[in-house]
């Protein structure tokens, strides 16, 4: 299940940006996060890193605080890359006040300016997790009135409500303020009518309250599993395509939830929610677009199985030499999906150093690997290899389509 990234199992990947293709939905992949190019400025490796990494970072920190909104937007774009690209969790302590404080500014200025800081929020979670909890709680409060702000663009606020998630799920450890942080994105998701045809908003606010019921606690559960679930039941059958997958996703996170410390539970409508999975999972509206219900169906398939016949579609992620990640539950679907998207393409060098990382994916501790530098001319040879591999698959590709054609 999973919709941002590259998806492990056969699933159809979606992002605030857009969505991708499922045209070869039935392709299984046993590979790693999908080669996202980065598009911010100073994120190529000639700039940010080898040895000079911190002085970039030193330099960016003092900038990301500067009077010009230029050098500002310059500064916390080359740290993104930097926080994304590099683990420095030690290199951060000496400057981790000082950023949030800039932070917690730079989130109150232009859009452009809050959208940076927003992630930048979730990026210093990943690195520091709780040795960074008294600095952050200032941004992650600028973030909640951001994500409330109705006169900002959707963008942004869905920004700002994914990074809440991202940031408190590695940084808070107060349950008060957890609870506090929950109830927020729950308001925000609540809140997105049911003729809504925009999802961005929704989708972010509802994945980073899934993923923080995870931490809250049993009690947490408990009361989402009685308020927020018929308000769930009710998203299934939503306009928009995107919101109907998304809520369908949550429920099934959230009987996974609730199934751990009751492995007899079932919600109060359980039979309602039955019908109305196996529904959509067999939808062929007409007036529905094709690709909508071939995504629709993919999804709620997966959905019946791991509610109704307890069979998660597990996938595992090889990143690197060494090692691989095997996803078996929804849970860990979600927050690997909401890693990838704070990450982008370098979600493996993370899992392979990143000691936060592997501990929410109890993959243990840090593995040295050998690095073996290709040639010039390996990399060429892999590279002509990649290329007529991918010219083997459009042919097949082409010749499926030309059968289905007939």
């Amino acid at each position: 299940m999973g919709r941002r990234g590259k998806t492990i199992e056969p699933a159809v990947a979606r992002s605030q940006a857009g969505d991708t293709d499922p045209s070869d939905l039935d392709s299984v992949a046993y590979s790693s996060v999908a080669g996202d190019n980065d598009t911010v400025h100073g994120d190529s490796d000639s700039e940010i890193l080898g040895p000079h990494a911190i002085d970039v970072l030193r330099t960016n920190v003092e900038n990301a605080a500067d009077k010009s909104n230029n050098t500002r937007i310059e500064a916390m774009k080359n740290l993104i890359g930097l926080l994304r690209k590099c683990v420095l969790d030690e290199d951060l302590e000496h400057w981790k006040a000082s950023l949030c404080d800039s932070l917690e500014k730079n989130l109150r200025r232009t859009d452009d300016e809050s959208t940076l800081a927003c992630g930048l929020v979730g990026l210093l979670a990943i690195q520091k997790a709780f040795d960074i909890e008294d600095e952050l709680r200032g941004p992650l409060k600028a973030l909640v009135h951001l994500a409330n702000d109705y006169s900002k663009p959707e963008a942004l606020r869905a920004d700002a409500a994914q990074n809440i998630g991202i940031g408190a799920f590695f940084s808070a450890d107060q349950p008060s303020e957890i609870r506090d942080y929950v109830t927020t994105l729950a308001n925000l998701w609540s809140a997105v009518r049911t003729t809504s045809q925009t999802s961005a908003l929704f989708i972010s606010a509802l994945e980073a309250w899934t993923v923080l019921l995870h931490r809250a606690g049993d009690a947490a559960v408990n009361t989402a599993v009685e308020d927020s679930q018929p308000k769930l039941c009710q998203f299934l059958s939503a306009t928009n395509v995107e919101i109907r997958i998304a809520a369908g996703e949550a429920l099934a996170t959230l009987y996974q939830l609730a199934r751990e410390s009751d492995e007899d539970f079932e919600f109060g409508n359980q039979t309602y929610v039955e019908e109305i999975i196996e529904k959509l999972s067999l939808d062929s509206a007409k007036y529905h677009a094709k690709r909508d219900k071939r995504a629709q169906k993919l999804t709620f398939r997966q959905i019946n199985d791991v509610m109704f016949n307890d069979a998660f579609p597990e996938s595992q992620v090889r990143f690197n030499r060494q090692e691989t990640l095997e996803i078996t539950d929804c849970m860990g679907r979600l927050l690997y999906d909401n890693l990838c998207i704070s990450l982008k393409s370098h979600m493996n060098i993370h899992l392979s150093k990143n000691a936060v990382i592997r501990d929410a994916f109890d993959l243990g501790p840090i593995v040295e690997t050998d690095v073996v530098k290709e040639t010039k001319q390996q990399k060429k040879d892999r590279q002509q290899t990649q290329v007529e591999m991918s010219k083997m698959r459009k042919i097949h590709r082409n010749k499926q389509r030309d059968k289905k054609a007939y």
